[in-house]
């Protein structure tokens, strides 16, 4: 498995088959398994925010319901090789490794994200407070890696 998210009525989780990528979700009650969504390259790093579950896959952002089921998996936006994401409710916030950027898009998805910082040396993690928004940046060592803080 390679992410794994969880709410009250449910867990949510993405693994590589012998298919390709999926993205399951557990209802708690009853054990029922349910692909949110199948043919995924790598999915990871899910994260739910409202009725949605957001995920990354090579060159995107992607969401889909997470309590009915309905409806196929939509593409929120675009990222080359994304590292993380984090998402307040309003925007999915992304790092972006291959350009070195942290970018933002509205959570029903966006033609053009938002690039907030660029320049950033492999960006990976992010999360977010209630003003900010952190990531990490990896350095020339083992030890010279940086959080980065920017207001939202």
């Amino acid at each position: 498995m390679d992410g794994l998210a969880v709410i009250p009525s449910h867990y949510f989780y993405a693994e590589l088959t012998t298919q390709g990528g999926v993205v399951q979700a557990f209802r708690r009650s009853d054990s029922f398994a349910s692909s949110l969504a199948s043919n995924q390259v790598s999915p990871r790093a899910l994260r739910v925010s409202g009725s949605y579950l957001y995920w990354l896959n090579p060159g995107a952002v992607q969401r889909a319901s997470a309590g009915d089921y309905t409806g196929p998996a939509q593409q929120v936006a675009t990222a080359s090789n994304p590292g993380d994401l984090a998402v307040d409710g309003t925007d999915v916030y992304f790092t972006n490794r291959d350009d070195g950027t942290v970018a933002k898009c509205a959570v029903t998805g966006c033609a053009s994200p938002t690039i907030l910082a660029t320049g950033q040396a492999s960006p990976e993690g992010i999360a977010l407070d209630a003003t900010s928004v952190y990531w990490t940046v990896k350095g020339a060592g083992a030890s010279d890696g940086a959080v980065m803080r920017l207001a939202k």
